[in-house]
């Protein structure tokens, strides 16, 4: 882990971590948020509203994460490129995948929060706190697997065998 942080490098991360975001974070937590949405309308009393209006929000839940999020997302990636390699540049002395891993995750968290944040104020005039929440878990995790697997050490393919030493060895 220690040596000489390049921009290529940051590239590489904020692009996986866009891939892992769109692909795989925000869906899962736009499903986790869903369920607990319908949790909490079970609870009070009000399921089968919930279940009517999940059916229609899941049609639309689908186009707002393909489309939507996937161009706001990439917006994020582009926000996020030069605190990124800042914070690549301020870790090249640590050795620790840990504190790599944590760091990448929570600046990708509250980068997202402040994203979402704006985003609420723009769209819905006024703070919201469970989509900056939302978001920040999508983006924290999405930069955490992105920058693990990133540190994961390379396969070594194994030492090709001596003809001679094969076992399975056909004659000539």
């Amino acid at each position: 882990m220690r040596g000489s942080w390049t921009f290529a490098e940051t590239c590489r991360l904020v692009v996986s971590s866009y891939l892992w975001m769109a692909a795989v974070t925000t869906p899962a937590t736009g499903v986790a948020w869903y369920g607990i949405t319908l949790l909490g309308a079970v609870r009070a009393g009000n399921g089968a509203d919930a279940f009517a209006v999940l059916g229609n929000a899941v049609v639309l839940w689908v186009a707002i994460v393909v489309v939507v999020a996937g161009l706001v997302t990439m917006g994020g990636a582009v926000v996020a490129l030069p605190f990124t390699h800042v914070a690549g540049l301020a870790l090249q002395q640590s050795g620790s995948r840990a504190v790599h891993v944590t760091t990448h995750a929570l600046l990708a968290g509250v980068l997202g929060a402040l994203t979402a944040t704006v985003i609420a104020l723009v769209w819905a005039g006024a703070p919201t706190i469970d989509f900056p929440i939302a978001v920040s878990v999508a983006a924290g995790a999405a930069a955490a697997i992105a920058r693990a697997r990133q540190l994961r050490p390379e396969r070594v393919p194994d030492q090709e065998r001596s003809r001679a030493d094969d076992p399975h060895r056909t004659g000539d």
